[in-house]
């Protein structure tokens, strides 16, 4: 069966969304006791992947999109953006190589750091263009991102 769905959410919503859920997973980190190891460990397998998930589509369907509009000050800010999903993969990277509980508390701490700096760049500096594109394209990116987000088994 084809969707007939003709409107979507828009996609400043469910990048928001993703933002939101991320700082939640960060917070939820900070309310675990230091003795709920393995719970401390679960939850960051998922704050892992949720990182992953949402640069995958920032980086195949958002950035891309908004790159149309030729605007060097778009280009500019993206190429931000990409450098400091590097830095969160990288620290993202270091929270999962820490050897022990005060390594791994450190590298949870500049994640966070991290991710709430690059989030508020990204809907500050980032998504406000995206109000230049068409509404088509909008409507179209939204599609994509919850279909993306429907084979991926997410919310």
């Amino acid at each position: 069966m084809s969707d007939t769905r003709l409107i979507s959410r828009s996609p400043i919503k469910l990048l928001t969304e993703d933002h939101e859920l991320l700082g939640s997973l960060l917070e939820a980190y900070d309310d675990l006791a230091p003795e709920q190891t393995a719970e401390q460990i679960d939850l960051l397998q998922r704050i892992d992947e949720e990182i992953a998930r949402h640069i995958g589509t920032e980086e195949a369907l958002f950035y891309p999109t908004l790159l149309q509009l030729h605007d060097p000050r778009v280009r500019e800010r993206v190429a931000g953006a990409l450098a400091e999903h590097r830095v969160l993969e990288s620290v993202a990277m270091n929270v999962r190589e820490a050897d022990t509980t005060r390594e791994r508390d450190a590298a949870v701490k500049s994640l966070r750091r991290h991710a709430l700096r690059h989030m508020d760049f990204e809907e500050l500096e980032v998504f406000p263009f995206c109000w230049g594109l068409p509404r088509v394209t909008l409507n179209q990116m939204g599609l994509e991102i919850e279909e993306r987000r429907s084979r991926e088994g997410f919310f």
